[in-house]
């Protein structure tokens, strides 16, 4: 088995204030190896050009098997599409598995619509099909939303057998 840590106790998006200074992502690098991790996901601050990624983790022996990304609740999911674009070409330019799609912003939002949650579910499915075309499984980091239960937002990334990294 192997194991992998999160970047985010480090440096995290959404609490850039609370913890501090940030911290180089070489240095996130050292420290995860250091205590015995083989594995990370893509954190804030590390590169975003998949050959200086790779040699950097390659450098320390590690693998990226994931990364997080974020879709809103937004009518308009070109950014969001384009967004989960470019991470698959990063995730696969670094020879990853997965991309996790999950909510972003809005944390409390709950009182969304039927007709809303249908489109954030095809959004979810364009992602996922996005994936697809990068080599990747999507899977979900699955937040405290109810809607999340949609089976037209799980059904798409639980369709790809899951690979080992």
């Amino acid at each position: 088995m192997k194991l992998g840590f999160a970047p985010i106790t480090w440096n995290n998006e959404d609490l850039k204030q609370e913890l501090g200074p940030f911290v180089e992502y070489t240095t996130v690098l050292d420290e995860i190896v250091a205590a015995g991790y083989e594995a990370t996901e893509l954190g804030d601050g590390f590169p975003r050009d998949p050959k200086v990624l790779r040699a950097a983790l390659d450098e320390r022996g590690m693998a990226m098997p994931s990364a997080w990304c974020g879709l809103s609740f937004a009518p308009d999911a070109t950014a969001d599409l384009e967004l989960t674009r470019r991470l698959c070409e990063l995730l696969a330019g670094v020879g990853a598995s997965f991309v996790n799609l999950a909510h972003q912003g809005q944390h409390g939002r709950r009182d969304l619509s039927a007709a809303e949650w249908d489109a954030f579910a095809e959004r979810v499915c364009r992602a996922a099909e996005i994936a697809r075309e990068h080599g990747l499984q999507a899977a979900f980091h699955l937040h405290a939303v109810p809607g999340w239960r949609h089976p037209r937002i799980w059904r798409p990334c639980c369709s790809v057998r899951l690979r080992r990294w």
